[in-house]
């Protein structure tokens, strides 16, 4: 009933609760609730709302509690992740911290207009293989996406399309990553070659603004031909143009197939591709007039590649 009081069993019995194991962090009937808290470098580490605190000791006539000066508090209990070294929250501002016992560092500083459209009530951390997973999802539109940070290289990764809540390692079974389902029921092994869970799927290729003319001149592109080379299954690359730097572009999808008969040593159809083209340059639809022009190159699928070698325009 009282979010600031911590209780406690009796050492190594955990079936007893003396009425006087208990106390409170930081005070009786705070507004500053306990959200979290984990064991990191012999201590308890109790997160509030607005700060931290770092509690050591074995019994109550022991304990010692010592607030964290000038540090971050924590959202919930799913948004830490601990190492040896390091605990990595994420804190009310929608940021993510690193603390070390004694002072927080912040890591998320390049992310913050991503972050900030975050729902806090989402995110999820897990640290595996040396990188932290950060799940999250968009608040205005229920998109799920999840950022890896490369703690060796100190480097961010954005992964999207991923309908996924969150993840746990597998320790006892050879340590695999083990991913839930925002969406239903289901249980993933990640980072497998099966899966497209943990691999980089999507592909944006934006080219820079081209003013082909001067003065009041619109240009119209009466033909339009992507150099592609295909992949080892057919699929739709999404191909467009956007004017004037409105961000509105008109993006269609354009078949990439090598063709040729399905030739196989011994089974027909499975899936042996004979006498397929090595590059596809088929005309792609391109509407509008403008003064400025962008071209874009867009696809979202695991196994699938986008080779693009260039393109060929006709301006009227």
């Amino acid at each position: 009933g009282d979010p600031t009081r911590v209780d406690f069993t009796a050492l190594y019995d955990f079936d007893s609760w003396p009425s006087v194991n208990f106390f409170y962090v930081p005070r009786p009937k705070s507004q500053d609730k306990i959200t979290a808290w984990c064991e990191f470098q012999d201590s308890l580490v109790i997160f509030t709302h607005e700060t931290k605190h770092n509690v050591i000791g074995s019994s109550i006539s022991t304990f010692e509690r010592k607030e964290a000066v000038g540090t971050k508090g924590a959202l919930s209990q799913e948004a830490i992740a601990v190492d040896r070294n390091l605990i990595y929250f994420v804190a009310d501002d929608k940021m993510i911290y690193a603390y070390n016992g004694s002072t927080d560092k912040l890591v998320s500083g390049k992310l913050e207009p991503e972050l900030q459209q975050a729902d806090p009530r989402s995110f999820r951390l897990h640290i595996y293989r040396n990188q932290l997973r950060v799940y999250y999802k968009i608040a205005a539109t229920g998109e799920r996406k999840m950022l890896i940070l490369d703690i060796e290289q100190d480097q961010w990764f954005m992964d999207t399309g991923r309908e996924v809540l969150g993840s746990i390692e597998w320790t006892q079974n050879n340590n695999e990553l083990v991913e839930f389902s925002s969406r239903g029921g289901w249980v993933f092994t990640g980072e497998t070659g099966e899966s497209d869970l943990g691999k980089a799927i999507d592909f944006k290729y934006w080219t820079a603004y081209k003013n082909y003319g001067s003065g009041a001149a619109k240009d119209r592109i009466k033909r339009f031909r992507p150099i592609v080379r295909p992949a080892s299954s057919a699929y739709y690359l999404s191909v467009g143009r956007d004017i004037n730097f409105n961000n509105t572009p008109d993006m269609r999808p354009w078949l990439v197939n090598s063709g040729g008969a399905v030739w196989g040593s011994f089974v027909w159809g499975d899936g042996t591709k004979w006498g397929g083209t090595k590059l596809i340059d088929n005309r792609a639809a391109m509407s509008g007039r403008g003064k400025h022009t962008q071209y874009r190159f867009e696809h979202s699928g695991v196994n699938q590649p986008v080779e693009l070698y260039g393109y060929i325009a006709l301006i009227k």
